[in-house]
């Protein structure tokens, strides 16, 4: 899949999220989202499994890192357009639309911030996983999001657990003071003190605890 279909895709249903009331675009970017959603699935699935002849491929980078990232947008963003075209519709549920959505893309993020043994984490892209994955719960695809997070193998959950955990860690590791000598005078000066732990924390506990 080429990125720059993605890029066009994706500001297509960017565009259609501010259409209100929904209308023509709303039902453009559900027929894109049809025909190119399981294609950008595809792509990101395939550029999270291990290289061949068993070695560890390299962290993804340039055209490959940008089609990730733009795939995994569109994805998302589907699961807005989605909830819109559901609840213009009479009697659908936004819900149902959104989770349809949800259980491609849920799964897929869990594989981006904690790669499978043998793929290297990208470390910008595993840093968006991670913040999709903790904004996502408060979001309008919250409930869904829930609903598709609550239903994944014991093995994801315990993945995306840990992947919730290290970033946590890291932002509470940040810099430290070190003091630097200023000379006779024994004066100093230093990093930020560390700040507070970020809402990752708070947030991970929608996470069902993994077995055992």
């Amino acid at each position: 899949m080429q990125l720059r279909v993605v890029e066009a895709a994706r500001a297509a249903l960017q565009d259609a999220t501010g259409e209100q009331p929904p209308g023509r675009r709303v039902a453009a970017a559900m027929k894109l989202l049809v025909a190119l959603g399981p294609a950008a699935a595809a792509a990101v699935h395939e550029r999270m499994q291990p290289g061949g002849g068993g070695g560890e491929r390299a962290p993804l980078r340039g055209e490959e890192l940008l089609l990730v990232s733009e795939a995994l947008k569109l994805l998302l963003l589907g699961a807005t357009v989605a909830g819109t075209a559901a609840a213009a519709a009479a009697g659908a549920a936004p819900e149902g639309a959104q989770a349809a959505v949800m259980r491609v893309l849920v799964p897929l993020l869990v594989e981006v911030a904690a790669p499978p043994p043998g793929v290297p984490a990208t470390p910008a892209l595993r840093d968006m996983a991670i913040k999709l994955v903790t904004a996502m719960p408060a979001s309008a695809s919250g409930a869904a999001f829930r609903e598709v997070v609550g239903a994944l193998p014991p093995g994801s959950k315990a993945r995306l657990q840990a992947a919730l955990r290290d970033a946590a860690a890291a932002a509470a590791s940040g810099p430290q003071v070190v003091k630097v000598a200023a000379g006779a005078g024994g004066g100093g000066v230093g990093l930020a003190p560390p700040k507070a732990p970020p809402a990752i924390v708070l947030k991970a506990n929608f996470l069902p605890a993994a077995p055992g």
